[in-house]
């Protein structure tokens, strides 16, 4: 009789329940788990939401969704992390969570092969491949329209979260956040190896003064960096964006720091007087770095020649020529120079520009040593003086081209 209940069909073979707008689900006549499923996916075309919140009247198309609903209003958290006591609503959240822990990235980018530990950081970075939002000033792109909004308050100066401790101003909420701490001292995230606190996350997890590791390579010269806006701030050398215009004189900066430098300079006068050459400085730490020019020491020294520097950056320019790398490379060209300041002035060749202007006559140079040269014209400095004759000369080489064909040919014997 229990047979005789059900048709032969559902009783020896399978039947296929179609659903044309969402998938082919098969369904053994006996297997009630499976048709429930079928019944409650049905709920996404028909909108049926038969579960509701006694709280808040929320629905909801199943009831295990509704009693994890339910636990936002209670503060119930059942699934507790073994490894570090974390709680979590829903098993689910837990076990992506222990991912953070094991280090297992399971969502790969098919595009370049990086590896993920969210599926949502993957549709994210999914998008990066492709940027159809760009910046009309800069050009620059974006994936989401959300970050080319937060970009272009770079170009318009809009700032509109401020402190309410000082007053302060930020672009972006998350940059407030992590200020507050400054005023109330919370530093919630510690290093395991040396106790450091720090005031936000990312610091901690790009510290690594501890391990000595670097792990931000630059493909254009292989320099390394700890910290990814260091890299990323290393990287407009290469690419020479500049996203900072000055308002005064329309000049535009890679760095936000040498425009403010430079709107301070202009909208007052400098405070820092070197007492040797008498060069003036915005700020106190600018001219405490320039006064070790004027020192004797030089505690950078190439292992190669013995050569001494006062700066690192220095050595490290240097080197390059022992080594013969020259990662700065000319993109009209391709001509290949070794310090990023040389090609900065090979360029101007290529765009006629010429940035330094003499304030007599008004006539402009690519380099700051041409106008130099240029003003002893005027000035009538002639710093290069024969030690023979006593002439005096305003550059270098003519003093040598005289010497070589009035001096030394008096000199050929007969």
């Amino acid at each position: 009789l229990y047979l005789m209940s059900f048709s032969l069909a559902y009783i020896f073979q399978k039947v296929k329940v179609d659903c044309t707008t969402y998938k082919t689900t098969v369904f053994t006549p006996l297997d009630y788990s499976q048709k429930s499923t079928l019944t409650v996916h049905m709920r996404i075309h028909t909108s049926e939401k038969p579960y509701p919140c006694q709280t808040c009247g929320k629905m909801f198309t199943r009831s295990s969704r509704l009693l994890e609903h339910v636990r936002s209003h209670t503060g119930e958290k059942p699934y507790p992390c073994k490894m570090c006591g974390k709680m979590f609503t829903r098993s689910s959240y837990l076990s992506v969570h222990i991912r953070t822990h094991t280090g297992e990235k399971p969502h790969h980018c098919k595009t370049c092969g990086e590896m993920f530990t969210y599926s949502s950081q993957l549709l994210r970075h999914m998008k990066t491949h492709t940027k159809p939002y760009s910046c009309d000033i800069c050009g620059k792109g974006f994936s989401q329209r959300d970050n080319l909004a937060v970009h272009m308050r770079i170009h318009t100066g809009e700032k509109p979260y401020p402190c309410i401790a000082c007053g302060k101003n930020f672009t972006i909420r998350s940059n407030l956040l992590i200020h507050m701490r400054i005023h109330t001292g919370e530093k919630p995230s510690s290093c395991k190896i040396c106790g450091k606190m720090f005031r936000c996350h990312s610091h901690l997890c790009q510290s690594n003064t501890n391990t000595g590791k670097k792990p931000l390579k630059c493909d254009g010269c292989r320099k390394s960096f700890t910290h990814k806006s260091h890299f990323t701030l290393h990287n407009r050398i290469h690419t020479g964006e500049k996203l900072f215009l000055c308002t005064a004189c329309g000049k535009r900066f890679s760095l936000k720091d040498p425009l403010l430098d430079r709107v301070t300079v202009q909208a007052a006068k400098t405070t820092h007087l070197c007492k040797t050459c008498g060069k003036m400085f915005s700020y106190a730490s600018l001219l405490k770095k320039h006064k070790v020019i004027h020192s004797d020491e030089k505690q950078y020294s190439c292992k190669t020649c013995g050569k001494g520097f006062h700066y690192k950056h220095h050595l490290v320019d240097h080197l390059r020529v022992h080594t013969g790398e020259k990662p700065y490379i000319c993109k009209t060209c391709d001509k290949r120079f070794s310090v990023s300041s040389s090609l900065k002035k090979h360029s101007w060749r290529h765009s006629g520009e010429t940035p330094y202007s003499c304030k007599t006559c008004g006539k402009s140079f690519s380099t700051k040593s041409l106008l130099k040269i240029h003003s002893r014209s005027h000035s009538g400095e002639k710093p290069y003086s024969c030690e023979t004759c006593e002439n005096g000369f305003p550059r270098h080489h003519r003093l040598k081209c005289m010497q070589d064909s009035t001096h030394v040919r008096n000199h050929i014997p007969a």
